[in-house]
């Protein structure tokens, strides 16, 4: 190889090295999760004390160590999440915070709850934290602030219910109902209707 055709293979080394890094791991099932096909079964009648409550919902950090920009996996990383602003596959692939972001909108709004993106008046402000996310288990810090000061803060863990199955309507349905476990397991603490009250 001559010094002159060095800067060309190097260069493609390392654009090969970006891809394959950036891809995550190599999964036997994927499963394609899309933002619009998630319908909360959350009861709002459960919650009407909280019905109202308006939360300026910050951000989602994400600290896990078990997702990429676009997917999220199992524990054995066998089995691979795909987001999807719509329909499972259609249109653009979503980050894992994005997703979420909105997906827990959704299902706090369907309770009964406001969740705003920016208002000059709100009852609390939220920050969420995921410290690890796989398909059977999700561990979140919430912490609540309201002018400034620290009012409210848990961590948290929700867990999927269900035998081990590689059936992707039923790995999918069971993503959805993860989301509305994290809305309910955050409303039904009595210190978190303690603190928005």
């Amino acid at each position: 190889m001559t010094l002159r055709r060095f800067p060309i293979y190097f260069a493609a080394c390392v654009l090969i090295a970006i891809f394959v890094l950036g891809c995550g791991p190599v999964v036997s099932t994927t499963v394609k999760i899309g933002r619009d096909n998630y319908m909360p079964k959350v009861k709002a009648d459960d919650y009407k004390a909280l019905h109202g409550k308006k939360i300026l919902f910050h951000s989602i950090l994400d600290k896990s160590a078990n997702t990429s920009n676009l997917s999220y996996y199992n524990s054995e990383k066998t089995i691979g999440y795909d987001l999807y602003y719509r329909s499972p596959g259609e249109g653009m692939a979503q980050p894992v915070v994005s997703f979420f972001w909105y997906a827990l909108k959704k299902g706090f709004d369907h309770a009964g709850i406001i969740i705003l993106e920016s208002s000059p008046v709100y009852d609390a402000e939220l920050t969420m934290s995921f410290q690890s996310v796989t398909d059977r288990e999700i561990m979140f810090d919430v912490l609540f602030t309201r002018g400034g000061k620290l009012i409210y803060t848990k961590t948290y863990s929700v867990n999927s219910s269900g035998v081990q199955t590689e059936d992707v309507s039923v790995l999918e349905q069971r993503q959805y109902d993860m989301l509305d476990a994290i809305v309910k397991t955050v409303l039904d603490d009595p210190d978190f209707s303690k603190m928005l009250l």
